[in-house]
Parts: C-alpha cells; structure tokens; sequence
C-alpha cells in the first residue's frame, strides 16, 4: 500500500517537472520573441528621429 502511494506521488512530481520546465522553455522563448520586436521597435523609432 505505502509503495503505491510513494509511486503515485513521484509519478507526480516527475509529471508536473516536465510540464514546468517546458512552460518554462515556451516562456523563456516567448519573453524572447516579444524583447526581439521590442528592440527592432526601439532601433525603427530611432531611425525615423535621424
């Protein structure tokens, strides 16, 4: 009984790892993506001032 319940809960744990760390991966790309567009928005803008 007790080792099933040990196997359910790293099961678990291991389970909710990969879910985070590829969130985390899509975030980290994401954050990315948006400083990108940010930048090319920022060197657009000082272009247009010269």
């Amino acid at each position: 009984m007790h080792w099933k319940i040990v196997k359910q809960l790293e099961l678990g744990l291991v389970i909710c790892l990969f879910i985070g760390y590829h969130m985390s991966e899509t975030l980290v790309y994401w954050i990315g993506t948006v400083d990108v567009h940010l930048k090319q928005l920022k060197t657009s803008n000082f272009f247009q001032y010269i």
